[in-house]
């Protein structure tokens, strides 16, 4: 994740969180304002994804 204030008039950047990972791998690129955002859906895919992980270990530990 890159937070910038780069570019400042740029409408690109300015409209919230901009997926560049057709150049650099797994990268996004904020403004501070949007940092926090950010980081919140992040951890909430992570609780998620967590919660299916187990969930399916539960199943096929039932099988």
């Amino acid at each position: 994740m890159l937070v910038s204030l780069l570019e400042p008039e740029s409408k690109l950047y300015n409209t919230g969180i901009v997926d560049v990972s057709h150049r650099f791998p797994k990268m996004y690129v904020v403004r501070p304002q949007f940092f926090i955002p950010i980081i919140t859906l992040l951890r909430d895919a992570a609780i998620n994804s967590l919660k299916y992980k187990t969930e399916l270990a539960l199943v096929r530990a039932q099988t």
